[in-house]
């Protein structure tokens, strides 16, 4: 159950983020293997507790209930079904948050202040994707930001080099691509 609350199969899309990155960051003659896999780690565990906070979010507002699932929204209906708590999926999201902070924090200290931007965004689109941005109608901009052009700028700037003019379209096209998966899917 606690795969199908971090729904596993579309964590396929912080491998291919951070590949993007890494590849950019490769272009400029900067690639550091520790810190891709580091990156990666962080970034999966970010997706995971985004994944997680929203199944349980939705099950306690009753949306879950309320929906048919597509592949892509409706939840996983794990918690309808009673194979996990809604409790359970919020451990699990903020076991996420944890480790993504702790690399977060690592990288906010061997890379420098240059990362507190992504940081910070990137946490608050963690945090508020489910009960704000989404609420308020901003939640494709939410995750095209967290998870599609942050994650290709923050992966760069980790492999300690410059960043390329590169940068800039891959994220662009990662933003895109995770903005309209959301959009089209609605």
């Amino acid at each position: 159950p606690y795969a199908a609350v971090a729904r596993a199969p579309f964590l396929l899309l912080p491998v291919a983020l951070v590949a993007a990155g890494a590849a950019v960051g490769l272009t400029a003659g900067a690639f550091d293997p520790v810190a891709t896999l580091l990156a990666l780690v962080g970034l999966v565990a970010l997706h995971v507790a985004v994944n997680a906070l929203n199944e349980a979010s939705d099950f306690e507002t009753g949306i879950d209930l309320a929906t048919e699932p597509t592949p892509f929204s409706g939840g996983s209906k794990t918690l309808p079904a009673d194979e996990l708590t809604p409790t359970a999926a919020r451990r699990l999201g903020y076991a996420g948050v944890a480790v993504g902070a702790v690399v977060g924090a690592y990288f906010l200290v061997t890379v420098g202040w240059v990362l507190v931007p992504v940081y910070l965004v990137g946490a608050v689109t963690v945090l508020a994707y489910t009960t704000v941005l989404t609420r308020y109608g901003v939640g494709e901009l939410g995750a095209g930001l967290g998870l599609g052009a942050l994650p290709v700028v923050g992966t760069v700037l980790v492999q300690g080099g410059p960043v390329p003019p590169a940068t800039w379209p891959v994220a662009v096209a990662a933003f895109a691509a995770t903005f309209n998966l959301l959009l089209l899917n609605e």
